[in-house]
């Protein structure tokens, strides 16, 4: 097994986790609308929140609604962390099990390769640095 395994199969990774692809025009589009939502949903929670504690006010002292509104919005606010950490918790996960599962394929590829390839490069090591960095040139260009 080549000594350089290692390095390949980390640069690889490297590459493929760091996520400097663009994404598509259709994708922004999507997250312009998601954000636009999230925008009024924000403002309509808002004005929720008040007409809260103008109910409140009306029918309790001001103190009280204020403690009471105040325990909504922290409640609210707590559920939202909670969702949201649940969430970052399992797209981890997620990208570390696709992560494993892309180094094992790769790793079996690169391995499979190995055998097979390294004879040739031992015979033109010069060609074969050439043909390297033209196939990296152009995946670079390509990603």
């Amino acid at each position: 097994m080549s000594k350089l395994l290692p390095i390949a199969e980390q640069l690889l990774m490297m590459g493929a986790m760091s996520g400097t692809m663009q994404p598509r025009k259709q994708d922004k589009t999507i997250q312009i609308i998601y954000g636009f939502a999230a925008v009024l949903v924000l403002v309509s929670v808002m004005f929720m929140i008040l007409a809260l504690s103008y109910w409140l006010k009306q029918n309790y002292e001001p103190d009280v609604a204020a403690i009471v509104t105040s325990g909504v919005v922290l409640s609210l606010a707590l559920l939202v962390t909670a969702v949201g950490y649940t969430y970052s918790t399992l797209r981890k996960s997620k990208i570390h099990a696709v992560g494993d599962e892309l180094k094992d394929k790769v790793f079996k590829a690169i391995e499979a390769m190995s055998e097979e390839l390294e004879d040739p490069i031992r015979d033109y090591p010069k060609s074969s640095v050439a043909l390297a960095t033209l196939a990296g040139y152009l995946f670079g260009t390509k990603v």
